[in-house]
């Protein structure tokens, strides 16, 4: 019983962070498609 309660709390943790990273990596994609955009208009000055 303990055992397997161990494991599931491991497995939680693992996905917690899996989102965590995937957020992050969304965040810094969105954060370069931003910076792409913003760019082009900053030489224009």
């Amino acid at each position: 019983m303990g055992y397997s309660v161990a494991l599931n709390i491991k497995h939680n943790t693992a996905n917690l962070n899996y989102s965590k990273r995937v957020q992050i990596l969304n965040y810094s994609k969105t954060k370069i498609v931003f910076l792409r955009q913003i760019i082009p208009n900053f030489k224009q000055y």
